[in-house]
């Protein structure tokens, strides 16, 4: 079998134990499920943290500050 390059030589000729491919499937996806969850959590988080600023961004005629100046 002819591969061309170097390092692709070297992928062809070594092959990985059974543990080790599970191994790699396995962090390769368990890092990615904790990772997005890591991510919602945050996110979340901080749409609680600044629920006041969000409130008065989206709605911003239903909070006018009162004041005696005629109109």
């Amino acid at each position: 079998m002819k591969v061309a390059g170097p390092l692709l030589q070297h992928m062809a000729k070594s092959k990985k134990s059974l543990f080790r491919r599970i191994s790699n499937w396995l962090h390769l996806w368990l890092g990615l499920f904790s990772g997005i969850v890591v991510f919602v959590v945050c996110l979340t988080a901080a749409i609680w943290t600044f629920r006041d600023e969000f409130v008065l961004f989206l709605t911003p005629g239903q909070y006018v500050e009162q004041s005696d100046s005629p109109f």
